[in-house]
């Protein structure tokens, strides 16, 4: 679900030099989605069960349909009630969608996540949720990890956590994908050089 300091990015205005801003609304819009290349290219290359912390326009969908034909289970939290009514639709045998009043309440600890998406609210949340997932996760995509985006998500705190980490840098805002499990050097090794691994 977007941050609430992003909305001001639709408005066209431009706040200051580090904020993105684009010629239509249109193109305001299609940041929330900016995570959609690299979470179907993750999704097609593994198998296994899949979480997403905080459901969104682009992300749920996205998710859904890679998860639907095999059944690959799958898990969203949201604990906007707003934002949950709106998508508890997708819950199906193998997509479960839970309503969280706080983040801690989710069971994220009893599974050993093949791909998880981490884009909830408030942006603080999800480094608290990064190390949750830490040792529980393959691979582990954290959106908005831009570096003038830090002051807002502090993302370079949990970076120690992990031992590969991939920085998505074709679309902003960009993400990053960490994982304790998988060397991403050698799982991302067809992938241009421009995209940085750490």
């Amino acid at each position: 679900m977007p941050v609430k300091w992003q909305v001001g990015f639709l408005t066209g205005r431009k706040t200051n030099k580090n904020m993105r801003h684009w010629t239509t609304k249109l193109q305001g819009k299609s940041f929330y989605g900016s995570h959609m290349p690299i979470l179907s290219i993750i999704m097609e290359l593994t198998e296994g069960p899949v979480l997403e912390m905080g459901m969104g326009i682009y992300s749920t969908p996205l998710l859904d349909i890679m998860c639907h034909e095999s059944k690959r289970p799958l898990v969203s939290y949201e604990s906007d009630p707003v934002w949950f009514r709106e998508n508890r639709g997708w819950e199906s045998d193998y997509h479960k969608v839970n309503f969280v009043k706080n983040y801690d309440q989710a069971d994220i600890e009893n599974t050993q996540w093949s791909v998880v998406l981490i884009d909830n609210e408030p942006s603080m949340r999800r480094i608290t949720d990064a190390k949750r997932l830490a040792r529980h996760a393959n691979f582990v995509l954290m959106h908005d990890s831009e570096p003038e985006s830090n002051k807002f998500f502090k993302y370079t705190r949990i970076y120690p956590l992990f031992k590969y980490r991939f920085d998505y840098t074709r679309c902003r805002p960009n993400t990053t994908v960490l994982s304790n499990f998988v060397n991403l050097k050698t799982f991302f090794k067809n992938w241009p050089t421009r995209l940085k691994i750490k």
